[in-house]
């Protein structure tokens, strides 16, 4: 999410899943004490490390998510991570690592899992998943 659309997000969403910086954590976090707003948020990992995906690397997470959980109306209640597109052995292996952190970190929510992916996402214990393709074309 880009944070120029920090203010649109936290009037329109109840949850936003895609946190990939702490300047937008800030971002949100501002916007959401402006209207009174507590608001859940997933922390986006890149635990596959490509470049062409946004997130916090897995080494920068633990300091990440101790800033970020100190702003005021947020409250990380997850981690979102993706897959690695065409390789499911790999996902498997991200999307494992990521409910790990999930545990390690003691937060309740996982969000891994597309249309392409969501099997996969399940069988590693996701407790959310971001379908598209799947529920909108016929």
């Amino acid at each position: 999410m880009q944070s120029n659309k920090a203010r649109e997000a936290v009037v329109n969403f109840d949850c936003i899943e895609s946190v990939d910086s702490v300047k937008l954590a800030g971002k949100l976090s501002t916007e959401a004490v402006k209207l009174n707003k507590a608001l859940p948020i997933f922390l986006q990992v890149n635990l596959a490390r490509e470049e062409q995906k946004s997130g916090f690397l897995e080494e920068d997470l633990k300091s990440a998510l101790i800033e970020i959980q100190a702003l005021p109306n947020l409250e990380v209640v997850g981690l979102m991570v993706m897959g690695v597109l065409d390789n499911s052995e790999k996902t498997r292996e991200v999307f494992l690592r990521g409910k790990e952190l999930c545990q390690q970190f003691n937060l309740p929510r996982f969000s891994a899992g597309m249309s392409n992916d969501w099997k996969i996402a399940v069988e590693c214990g996701a407790t959310n998943l971001r379908l598209g393709r799947i529920l909108f074309e016929a």
